[in-house]
């Protein structure tokens, strides 16, 4: 499969940024967001475009790599602006889209990979296999090929939970212990790269070293110079969002993207990782550029 030429990153942040410093001269890139941010340190021109995802089929250029790092909306079954921007959308040369591992949904403790059937045990869960469905039956019916990258928490420099940690809110205990994953921003660029080159099909992507989302906190502390968190042995005293993550257990087997793309992460666990995620996030300007007008649609 040829190397992509023409990349458009739909929802274009802080990943979109990583892996565009990643891609080779001469690799043309649309970034497309809502906002028009711009970013630092990309090794080529970057046309950035303001406009809405959903107009996709009005900004590719023809024979384009599509990723799509969009999250599907907050409320609702599926995803309605990923479905929009399909819709009469030419098929470009790949279409990649970026998922989460939560699809799997509670596993018991289980190691996972990509043969396992989705449980989706959330409705946030339950949008992102809706998403991921339309756009295979699309990618099917259009003869495009395609690739799902399923991805647990995403931590880097500017991911990190230390404003968490000084307020000094409650953390789970040792007796909460459900398995948790986790994959470094530039190791997750670094795959979504690998998989755009040359992945088809769904590829799991974490770094292998599952924990507990206490040890998580814990790690984090020590390594920024803060005490621990307070510890609760109670779902019910944690916000219902991390609440909802503890009642899922399972570790993430990224073993087909190692075996068939080459990829291995630079940071395989926290310890190779967070002195270096405390340096400062250059990852946006400031102050903002000037705008660009939006895009027609």
């Amino acid at each position: 499969m040829p190397a992509p030429t023409r990349l458009l990153i739909a929802g274009y942040g802080d990943i979109g940024a990583r892996v565009a410093r990643l891609l080779p001269a001469g690799v043309a890139v649309q970034a497309v967001n809502r906002s028009g941010r711009e970013c630092l340190g990309l090794p080529q021109a970057v046309t950035l475009i303001r406009a809405d995802l959903a107009a996709l089929g009005k900004l590719a250029a023809p024979g384009s790599h599509i990723l799509w790092l969009a999250p599907p909306p907050a409320q609702g079954p599926g995803d309605a602006t990923l479905e929009a921007a399909l819709d009469g959308l030419p098929a470009p040369a790949k279409f990649v889209y970026l998922s989460t591992s939560g699809v799997y949904g509670d596993c018991g403790g289980a190691w996972v990979n990509e043969s396992r059937p989705p449980a989706p045990g959330t409705d946030r869960a339950r949008r992102r296999l809706a998403a991921e469905r339309a756009l295979q039956a699309w990618a099917e019916a259009a003869g495009c090929p395609w690739a799902i990258a399923r991805v647990p928490g995403i931590y880097g420099p500017g991911r990190l939970p230390l404003q968490r940690l000084r307020e000094r809110r409650p953390g789970p205990a040792p007796t909460l212990p459900g398995w948790s994953n986790r994959v470094h921003a530039d190791d997750l660029a670094a795959a979504l790269w690998a998989i755009l080159r040359a992945g088809e099909g769904i590829y799991n992507v974490a770094d292998g070293s599952p924990g507990t989302m206490g040890d998580y906190f814990r790690a984090v502390a020590q390594a920024a110079g803060l005490p621990p968190p307070p510890e609760v042995d109670s779902l019910a005293q944690l916000p219902p969002g991390l609440a909802s993550y503890l009642q899922e257990s399972r570790r993430i087997d990224a073993g087909r993207l190692h075996r068939e793309l080459g990829w291995a992460p630079q940071y395989p666990d926290l310890r190779a990782a967070l002195p270096g995620c405390l340096a400062p996030d250059l990852a946006w300007q400031a102050p903002q550029p000037p705008q660009p007008p939006p895009v027609a649609t």
